[in-house]
């Protein structure tokens, strides 16, 4: 089992996570996507781990948090903007 670890979060940084959720639900609604390609690369980032000087467990949360959410397939946002499934 992984512990849990707590990330503070300024404002921008809040606004940030939800424009590239925003922009990846979009996307993967989109006619002709490519949703393969865009997780390869986000798998790569993450298998890579958070680039020096950052460290710690903090910082590794920090910088996975907004690659999950480019993997998440986001199937109840789509849903609820009445999308069946994306179009990848």
């Amino acid at each position: 089992m992984t512990e849990e670890v707590k990330v503070g979060m300024s404002a921008f940084d809040v606004g940030v996570v939800n424009a590239l959720g925003a922009l990846a639900i979009a996307l993967k609604a989109s006619p002709g996507f490519n949703n393969d390609a865009l997780k390869k690369v986000t798998q790569f980032f993450l298998d890579n781990k958070v680039p020096q000087p950052f460290q710690g467990p903090e910082a590794e949360e920090a910088y996975a948090r907004p690659l999950r959410i480019i993997l998440n397939d986001q199937a109840q946002i789509m849903q609820w903007l009445g999308q069946n499934e994306s179009k990848h």
